[in-house]
């Protein structure tokens, strides 16, 4: 609509100016009174139609904006939701309530959150709730009455508080695999953007991992109703509730055997934002895996080559997993066929009123793969950005494959999406909100991220607790290199790695921590964000460091050859860095993947005689945190304008390391290149010796 009434105003305003300042002018001398007036009436009524029109135009951009904004509060909220901070999801559900009235998505989330503060309330009455005739506990004296025989306060120190966000009550266990398996997946989707509904048809090949199973379960949002389902052709019951869609065969699905499952669903409008926050639009759609549209069993646990055909009204095109395979045309439509042999890791599919624009990306030296087409959809007022985005994609899947071997998919697509506020990197292709398109510089960090998850969450398949950290900070890294190799200056990672430890220790202290080891991507808690991606991504900095270059690329190109297609945990990568760098490196993973927060470094140095011709520089370093780390550190020693770069290896609370140096130690610099995550470590004034006689 918002094009249309653009050019129609132009159009408008065009005529006017034309007709007012050549026509009138060589016409009007020989004109009567009257038409002169009916001339410049008719100038007005021109006038009056552009400006209705560009006020039209002008207020459905500012609708437009304002929708997009809303949106954008409503998923900051889902993620402090997320990370457990319910005060400042409710903040920001209430901002987008406040910009889009009636936000159905925004009013049902802060209605959890007052049912679960409600509820925490209740629990902590419970709890304060004592029988004032039992005694206090063996353990805690009981209180005395205040004055000169109280007690005094004891030192003992208080107990170790709960790993995440403070005050959060114990999380249930992990996901677990279903107890079948995904081994194919085939969709048939009509899609009709203007209603914002989806009609569609799910055929799912299952197969039992050794369990006999009664009754079949899968995830499938709300909002998408089943009507039908059948397995092995014969009519199952079903139920739905909330995400939960349980299918009962006629028989159970016996011990290691095979089954094929249709399920016929629905979605239905009038509201275009699907819960979750995706979007089914004439403006864009896009659905994600974590949306839950298709019923299937976890993102972390599907696993399949996958078919799928997508109806569209015509004028859209529609992208999906895989290879585009068929486009078949009528009167009123268009559909699509995407299909990939491949294990796919997920479902995802964008379809917009795109307009697309392609290079062929061939392989480089040592890789071995068909010319891969790069294809960039983007809405009509952004084709111009397409050829700066395709060159960039092109670039940066050249960089991967030199150091993670062949792309592993058909093609890759970047597709522009609305409202979605970053990036999504699915299989064979990744989704970009418009406002990367809108941008006059292109966010390379951001498009590279998103790029990288081919190989890490693609095609390395992560599993179990911390497999977030074998996909984002994967794909963190892998851009962070990707710019300092475009760049040409290995001080651009540093910066990164510098800027990503402030950021996490910052968000740690302020949203609450836990180990990397320990994160579930299904109940994300504190500074997830931050602990993943950003400490996550400076922990393979740090491995990098500690096992060398060398090591640490062959450790990265055999993790992604060996699990390609594959599913893989942190002790598979642990094995392969060990492999690859002849080293014992668990102590490595324990301390940086097992345990919250960073170093923490106190030290101080002073300058004794040593003889006539040197001295000797002392530098104590105390580790300040629960246990000490294991590190090898530069240090930076400035004696009177001297500059001197020395090693050291941490692995005790105190240390001391001597230098002989000719003059005085002035300045320390411990980790100057920012290796390490650690707080700036703090000078110590030493106490000064005291004097006796004689001295």
């Amino acid at each position: 609509m918002l094009p249309g009434l653009l050019a129609l105003n132009v159009a408008l305003w065009g005529g006017v100016l034309l007709y007012a300042l050549v026509v009138t002018p060589r016409r009007s001398k020989s004109w009567s009174p009257n038409a002169r007036r009916a001339n410049l009436a008719g100038i007005a009524a021109a006038a009056l139609m552009a400006a209705a029109a560009s006020a039209l135009s002008y207020q459905h951009s500012q609708q437009v904006q304002v929708r997009q904004k809303a949106q954008e509060y409503y998923h900051a909220g889902i993620d402090n939701v997320q990370r457990g901070d319910l005060t400042a999801a409710a903040e920001d559900f209430e901002k987008a309530r406040a910009l889009q009235p009636g936000h159905p998505q925004a009013s049902e989330q802060l209605q959890k959150i007052q049912q679960q503060k409600t509820a925490d309330r209740r629990e902590v009455r419970r709890e304060a709730t004592v029988d004032p005739n039992l005694p206090p506990p063996a353990s805690v004296p009981a209180p005395a009455t205040a004055g000169a025989n109280a007690p005094a306060p004891t030192n003992a120190p208080a107990p170790e508080p709960v790993k995440g966000t403070p005050g959060e009550k114990a999380k249930p266990a992990p996901h677990k695999p279903s107890p079948f398996e995904i081994i194919h997946y085939a969709l048939d989707v009509d899609l009709d953007p203007a209603a914002h509904t989806l009609d569609a048809t799910a055929t799912v090949r299952v197969r039992s991992r050794g369990e006999r199973i009664p009754v079949l379960d899968f995830s499938l949002n709300k909002e998408f109703k089943p009507a039908s389902a059948d397995v092995d052709g014969a009519r199952a019951a079903f139920s739905h509730k909330n995400d939960l869609f349980q299918v009962t065969p006629t028989r159970p699905l016996e011990k290691n055997r095979e089954a094929t499952v249709t399920v016929h669903y629905k979605r239905s409008g009038p509201d275009p934002i699907v819960e979750g926050g995706d979007l089914i639009s004439t403006e864009g759609t896009y659905l994600r895996s974590e949306a839950r549209w298709y019923p299937a069993t976890g993102e972390l646990d599907f696993r399949a080559p996958v078919s799928v055909h997508i109806r569209v009204p015509k004028g859209y095109t529609a992208v999906s997993v895989g290879a585009l395979k068929g486009v078949e045309k009528d009167e009123k439509t268009v559909r699509y066929h995407w299909e990939t042999p491949k294990f796919a890791s997920m479902v995802s599919l964008a379809a917009a009123k795109y307009v697309s624009q392609s290079v062929k990306v061939p392989p480089p030296a040592g890789v071995t793969r068909p010319e891969l087409k790069v294809t960039c959809y983007t809405f009509p007022e952004h084709r111009k950005r397409a050829p700066e985005f395709l060159k960039e994609a092109a670039a940066m899947v050249r960089f991967y494959e030199e150091r993670y071997g062949a792309y592993p998919y058909e093609k890759l697509a970047v597709t522009e999406i609305p409202l979605f506020p970053g990036g999504y990197g699915t299989t064979s292709f990744v989704m970009l909100i418009d406002k990367s398109f809108e941008e006059a510089r292109l966010d390379r960090e951001f498009l590279s991220h998103e790029i990288a998850h081919q190989w890490w969450g693609n095609s390395v398949f992560p599993q179990g607790l911390g497999a977030a950290w074998l996909t984002e900070a994967f794909a963190n890294y892998s851009a962070w290199m990707y710019s300092a190799a475009r760049a040409g200056n290995p001080r651009v990672l540093t910066k990164r790695v510098q800027k990503a430890t402030a950021d996490y220790l910052r968000a740690a202290a302020r949203k609450g921590d836990q180990p990397i080891a320990e994160t579930d991507p299904y109940q994300p808690v504190g500074a997830s964000t931050q602990i993943v991606y950003e400490k996550g991504a400076v922990v393979l900095h740090m491995l990098r460091h500690t096992v060398g270059d060398r090591a640490f690329a062959k450790t990265l190109r055999a993790f992604a050859d060996d699990f390609r297609f594959g599913k893989a945990t942190i002790p598979d990568f642990r094995r392969i860095a060990e492999r690859e760098s002849g080293h014992d490196l668990g102590w490595f993973f324990d301390q940086w993947l097992g345990r919250t927060g960073g170093m923490s470094l106190e030290y101080s140095f002073e300058t004794l005689p040593d003889s006539p011709k040197q001295n000797k520089a002392v530098l104590r370093i105390k580790q300040t945190g629960a246990a000490p780390y294991r590190a090898k550190l530069s240090v930076v020693l400035d004696v009177e304008n001297s500059i001197r770069k020395h090693e050291i290896e941490l692995t005790q609370a105190e240390q001391e390391f001597t230098f002989f140096v000719r003059g005085k130690l002035t300045t320390v610099l411990i980790d100057p290149d920012n290796v390490y995550l650690m707080k700036p470590p703090r000078w110590v004034v030493p106490d000064p010796k005291p004097v006796t006689a004689g001295d």
